[in-house]
């Protein structure tokens, strides 16, 4: 059996743990879903995913760099995903 579950019929290449994988999901959320409580804010409006970053958590990590280190007394990260223009695309 491989360490890392690769020969799991389910495994999905270790995503699921990687530090920016919620990340990925709620900006995918926002823009996609409409009963997001945030959609008007993001697909509403017309913000959209890069369409390579879509349907792939990997383009996305390798778009976007990894996440800087460092975290609140609370347990927030202290850095988030950002836009350049607040109306344009992820």
């Amino acid at each position: 059996m491989a360490r890392d579950g690769s020969d799991n019929p389910n495994w999905r290449g270790g995503k699921a743990s990687h530090p920016l994988y919620q990340v990925y999901n709620d900006l995918k959320r926002r823009c996609i879903n409409p009963g997001h409580a945030r959609y008007a804010d993001y697909g509403g409006r017309g913000i959209r995913i890069h369409p390579e970053w879509r349907d792939d958590v990997w383009a996305f990590v390798r778009g976007v760099g990894e996440r800087p280190e460092g975290s609140t007394t609370g347990g927030r990260a202290y850095w988030q995903l950002d836009r350049v223009d607040n109306d344009g695309n992820y």
